[in-house]
């Protein structure tokens, strides 16, 4: 039996390298004579710079750079011919400052700016920018500033790039000549730049604002589209996947053209997944928390209707699980085994989380 592993990451506990290792071996241990081959795979947040560096030739340039509170850190990009990749995780990355430092009225995206520029003075042509993770609700006017935009106020002041002063922006000045590349932001999400459903409602909690602070900085991302809508003429109101990472998606593509791209096809393609499907018998996929977010366009989701084009069996490895069977298997899932059916609680699911999944890699499970 030929059996295919390509899990995403577990966030904050595993890597899709680590996840799929440990399934594969409680398999193996229970059944030696399978044929096993795992695939990492991401979707486009952070994590995906690794599974880029594992399935394409690159070169892995390191520099300084600051995080989203501007402090002074080295991160790093990959570049393969003409093209970097840059993960903005590894600059402005919630992971990398405390949690009293996270605040996205306050938080930066120029680090992840710094490590664009120092790419193109490399003479990079185009640059795939993966951007889950983030810390901020700038818009991207961070990583602007970076590349040589200003951001004035009403008396022609220049404004620090923020989420609080996005309200503040009155007129936009782009640096002269345009940077001549092309940039590609790949995402996880599809929510929109402003909204119920938006960067600041969705996401800004979970990056450190108060729910005090969610009206000013909803009312500064509704204000600034209105003047990239004005001096650019692009209106980013209703452009699913906008509202990414703090409305970088957005912004980055009225100021600098981004196309935006959903980060799964371009991996998947990268890592010849849809062959990898059609050559085997049985199909394992998983991430942390199985919901229905995942199964509405997250790798858990992508899989199984790749799966389902094929014919072929998909099980869900996963850290928790909150789908009935119905919900799952009308999906195209065939079962699910979670972590916290076994674990003791959820700091010990984390712990050991290796140490579980290649227990139900075994078939150890006790639902």
């Amino acid at each position: 039996m030929r059996v295919l592993i390509a899990c995403d990451k577990f966030k904050g506990s595993l890597t899709t390298f680590e996840v799929n290792a440990a399934i594969a071996k409680g398999i193996q241990q229970a059944h030696p004579d399978a044929d096993i081959h795992t695939v990492p795979i991401a979707d486009g947040g952070d994590g995906s710079l690794s599974v880029i560096a594992s399935i394409i030739p690159s070169e892995e340039i390191w520099v300084d750079t600051i995080d989203a509170v501007g402090r002074p850190i080295q991160a790093h990009y990959l570049i393969s011919g003409d093209t970097a990749y840059i993960e903005m995780a590894q600059a402005s990355g919630l992971v990398l400052i405390n949690e009293a430092s996270r605040n996205p009225l306050h938080t930066h995206t120029i680090g992840t700016g710094l490590l664009m520029k120092y790419a193109l003075n490399q003479g990079i042509k185009k640059i795939v920018l993966f951007i889950g993770g983030s810390a901020t609700n700038d818009a991207g006017i961070g990583i602007a500033h970076a590349m040589g935009f200003q951001f004035l106020d009403s008396e022609g002041r220049e404004l620090p790039p923020s989420g609080q002063n996005l309200a503040r922006v009155h007129e936009i000045l782009p640096p002269t000549p345009l940077p001549d590349f092309e940039l590609s932001i790949l995402t996880d999400v599809s929510n929109p730049f402003t909204g119920s459903e938006g960067a600041v409602y969705t996401y800004a909690q979970q990056k450190g604002a108060k729910e005090d602070d969610l009206l000013s900085l909803e009312m500064g991302m509704i204000h600034f589209s209105q003047i990239l809508h004005k001096q650019f003429g692009v209106d980013i109101s209703h452009i699913p996947g906008a509202g990414a990472a703090g409305g970088i998606s957005g912004g980055l593509h009225a100021l600098m053209g981004a196309h935006l791209q959903e980060g799964f096809p371009t991996l998947a393609q990268l890592a010849d997944l849809e062959t990898h499907i059609q050559q085997a018998d049985l199909i394992i996929t998983g991430e942390g928390q199985l919901d229905t977010q995942s199964i509405q366009g997250k790798v858990v989701g992508q899989i199984a209707t790749l799966c389902q084009k094929y014919d072929k069996q998909l099980i869900v490895m996963a850290g928790n699980n909150t789908l009935s069977k119905d919900t799952y298997q009308q999906a195209g899932i065939s079962q699910v085994h979670h972590i916290m059916s076994v674990a003791k609680n959820l700091q010990d699911a984390m712990e050991n989380g290796a140490e579980y999944l290649e227990g139900l890699g075994r078939g150890n499970n006790k639902q």
